[in-house]
């Protein structure tokens, strides 16, 4: 059975995303229990945003619903899709709030950025007045964000995390490393991982959001193993086991399968992160001029003297924009180089490596850092290094500071006062190859990934005049800025 979300294709109503998943899924199990050609035992199956509307289902409690397979999963709004990190998400949400705003169905000319220009589109103020410029029309789903611009019960209503005691049944989690949604993939996971219920199980491959349908991503080549060929049977045994009982050993697999890009082979553990996973603290550390590829910022296994690097960031001219490779995607391991020639993008590197190091698992990263303004944006990533020098990403993530407490405690900068930010990165399996080069930049923009924080404190849709930032990165023993890496081995 396929059921439309409300407003698209043959259901009627009008979309707004992420609000009636839970009690329309609830409304759905009831009545198919209730028809006379059920057995009363339902799964459920979805991807990105129905993967969302799956995980999001599942919190709703319903006793009729014995398990389920969510893959690529859009995360809750407020973490993920529409607020990563507390910012406004510009380019991924856009897209895909437009081309559903042209009709009851989806419009790929509009989401793949072809009939519309997506560089054009971030750049239209006020933010609020985008879908009318570009597509003709108002979004529902746009304007009733732009009226929530702090973490409310609006917001906690869609929140999967605040409902994810309700999950009562087995889950099955599907995603890759270059999944653009893998936040929210990992933000389930998390919550999965707390509770009591047995049988959940996780399965990450070298795949973008589309899964299971590439052996390379970009220029990086993986085996022939990198397809699955056991994806579709391995779901079809899942729900063999778990609605009609047949006895497959499915509920007796390892709780995590995942490949490791380099060694180029799937791994099998009782847990994810696999437990023989150290995190290993990357320090920064620089003679106080980390100002570009081209500066003296260096990483460090143990924490240098206090030290500390600063770089003006100005939201008329972000990062990410013409001539820095916006086109190459921001989850692929995209090039990275012309946003790390930038005076405004602090970088440090390891020394050339002298052995391969693996590792499995997210990525985690801790800031000390103070901005002359009152509000602003850090955008934390690390990037491998090849012996010619092109930087392909690994792993980022982004928080405006007003959020660093929390999405539900807000509080602006004191200017000057130096704060600590900690957040969770993007997951990856990877080895950096002996001869590369780990490396950890810091900025304050991405412009296809969020709008550019105006540095005011002010809700960015009434639209306020942006002004410039200073911003310090402060690093050393009293101040131990820093990246945690998941490592196997090699560190």
């Amino acid at each position: 059975m396929i059921q439309d979300v409300r407003g698209r294709s043959d259901s009627d109503g009008t979309l707004e995303a992420f609000q009636h998943e839970r009690e329309d899924a609830d409304d759905l199990f009831n009545w198919i229990a209730a028809q006379p050609w059920s057995d009363g035992n339902i799964g459920m199956w979805g991807a990105s945003y129905l993967g969302y509307t799956t995980t999001s289902a599942c919190t709703s409690g319903n006793p009729h619903l014995k398990t389920a397979v969510s893959e690529v999963n859009v995360g809750s709004p407020f973490y993920d899709t529409v607020r990563k990190g507390g910012t406004v998400c510009s380019w991924p949400l856009l897209c895909w709030t437009l081309a559903q705003s042209v009709s009851n169905r989806v419009d790929m000319d509009v989401f793949k950025g072809v009939s519309i220009d997506p560089l054009e589109a971030v750049r239209i103020r006020p933010i609020t007045a985008i879908p009318e410029k570009i597509i003709g029309c108002r979004s529902t789903s746009w304007d009733m964000w732009s009226k929530h611009y702090h973490y409310d019960d609006f917001w906690r209503h869609s929140d999967n995390t605040a409902h994810a005691d309700n999950i009562r049944i087995p889950m099955l989690i599907l995603s890759g490393w270059y999944d653009g949604d893998a936040l929210g993939v990992q933000e389930t996971w998390r919550f999965l991982s707390k509770s009591p219920v047995p049988g959940h199980r996780i399965v990450l491959g070298p795949w973008q959001h589309g899964l299971n349908a590439w052996r390379d991503s970009m220029d990086l080549a993986f085996g022939n193993n990198a397809v699955d060929y056991d994806f579709d049977t391995r779901i079809i045994r899942w729900f063999d086991h778990y609605l009609k009982g047949i006895e497959n050993g499915e509920d007796k697999k390892p709780k995590a399968t995942y490949y490791v890009n380099g060694e180029n082979q799937w791994h099998t553990r009782e847990d994810w992160m696999p437990k023989e996973a150290r995190l290993v603290n990357l320090y920064l550390d620089s003679d106080g001029h980390a100002n570009s590829m081209n500066g003296d910022g260096r990483v460090t296994l143990t924490p240098a003297e206090t030290g500390s690097d600063a770089y003006v960031y100005d939201p008329e001219f972000p990062c990410g924009g013409e001539g820095d490779g916006f086109d190459d995607g921001l989850v692929s391991p995209y090039k990275c180089n012309s946003r790390q020639i930038r005076s405004d993008v602090l970088v440090y590197d390891t020394p050339v490596l002298d052995q391969d190091i693996a590792i499995a698992g997210p990525l985690y990263a801790e800031l000390y850092a103070a901005s002359s303004a009152v509000d602003t944006d850090f955008i934390v990533r690390v990037s491998d290094v090849d012996e010619q020098g092109t930087a392909r990403n690994v792993s980022f993530n982004i928080i405006r500071a007003e959020f660093r407490k929390g999405w539900d405690k807000p509080e602006l900068l004191t200017p000057g006062k130096i704060e600590k930010y900690e957040m969770e990165m993007y997951f990856y399996g990877m080895v950096f190859k002996k001869g590369h080069k780990i490396r950890i930049d810091i900025s304050s923009s991405e412009l296809m990934e969020a709008f550019p924080n105006t540095n005011t404190g002010i809700d960015p849709y009434t639209d306020p005049k942006p002004i410039k930032a200073t911003q310090t990165i402060y690093h050393g023993r009293e101040y131990p800025s820093h990246v945690k890496l998941p490592v196997l081995y090699g560190l």
